[in-house]
């Protein structure tokens, strides 16, 4: 890229000096050194990359008493232009003095830049100058998260895009990127949808095609929930039989997200976009009781009587806004749930920067 001409004009300037230089002293000019020029392009102009002595001058001050500017300028002038590394020319700027101005061919400046990425693209970060000094971290990137039994709607889709995005471009610049997907496999809404598929589901079109017929299920049975006391009841019983542990009730729970990652597993061929994990919120259901002790014993939420567990967090206007982490009958929120998670996540990768693409 520009850093392939941003050390040969390196190599140019360190050759008017390189005798005042120790050995270990050239490795730092020459890694440091680059990350000092500006590339101006100027309007109709040849692409132009600049450097103050001054910029110089920090690396090793000794150079000060040693060789003065003109000198350095002489020598750099006293070559045939173009250079047989693409230099067409080399001055001082008319206002700053002290800046020395280098002019490339812009031809071979743009094909010298497009032929590096195609031929090094994946070697580019660890050459170039700038992500060289990058330091490399452990990095997470969640997103994507849609819900089973669901369609992927356009806010997966854009959680999904924009994440991969931003994982490709860790990794690119030499992070270690975990890619994790955490889907919605678990909570009241899967009651819901259960006792809705037992009511209005049909097994072949669950086989023929899952998400959808799922979705017209669940879009059913929430009309139902909404309308009817008695379902709704039995909603809440069987996500309660859930949490529980109820094997039965687990085991129709697990068919039908099998089901339906199964279906997005193609979405995501589609897509082009992979994941190193898929989480989901099922893994900390049993979790939960050891996150309600944790937040007691700290005095960060209050357990009322009803059996209901809750806590006030001001919003930024500073009005208390009341968040609930445990209902009265015994289970769990999707909040409760996604603090379990992010205390594991830091447990088990210990990363240094962690990316939440919400949808």
């Amino acid at each position: 890229m520009a850093s392939v001409f941003r050390r040969r004009i390196t190599g140019h300037v360190m050759s008017t000096f390189k005798q005042f230089l120790k050995k270990e002293e050239k490795g730092v000019f020459y890694d440091s050194l680059p990350l000092s020029m500006k590339l101006n392009q100027p309007k109709f102009l040849p692409p132009q990359f600049e450097i103050t002595w001054k910029d110089v001058l920090k690396l090793k001050p000794e150079l000060q008493e040693r060789i003065h500017l003109n000198t350095v300028m002489t020598y750099l002038k006293n070559q045939e232009f173009p250079t047989f590394d693409g230099i067409t020319d080399i001055f001082t700027d008319p206002v700053n003095h002290e800046k020395l101005v280098f002019t490339v061919d812009q031809e071979l400046f743009s094909n010298s830049i497009i032929l590096d990425i195609i031929r090094n693209i994946d070697k580019i970060p660890v050459h170039s100058t700038f992500f060289r000094n990058i330091p490399p971290e452990d990095v997470i990137v969640e997103y994507s998260s849609p819900n089973v039994a669901k369609p992927f709607h356009f806010g997966h889709f854009r959680s999904t895009i924009i994440g991969n995005y931003i994982a490709n471009l860790c990794k690119f610049v030499g992070h270690k990127v975990t890619r994790l997907n955490y889907v919605g496999d678990w909570g009241l809404q899967y009651g819901i949808l259960a006792v809705g598929f037992n009511k209005f589901g049909c097994e072949e079109l669950l086989q023929k095609d899952p998400l959808n017929h799922l979705f017209e299920v669940y879009k059913r049975a929430n009309e139902e929930n909404d309308n009817n006391p008695t379902f709704k009841e039995e909603a809440k019983m069987y996500f309660k039989k859930m949490e529980e542990g109820n094997p039965e009730i687990l085991a129709v729970w697990e068919k039908l997200r099998d089901l339906s990652l199964k279906e997005m597993q193609i979405t995501y061929k589609r897509l082009n976009v992979h994941f190193d994990e898929i989480h989901g919120e099922s893994m900390y259901a049993d979790k939960v009781d050891e996150i309600y002790d944790i937040l007691l014993k700290q005095n960060f939420v209050t357990c009322n009587e009803d059996g209901s567990i809750e806590a006030f967090i001001n919003d930024e206007n500073g009005n208390a806004e009341k968040a609930v982490l445990r209902k009265n009958d015994g289970t769990s929120l999707y909040l409760t749930r996604d603090i379990a998670a992010a205390i594991d996540r830091w447990k088990k990768y210990h990363f240094d920067s962690m990316f939440y693409v919400y949808r």
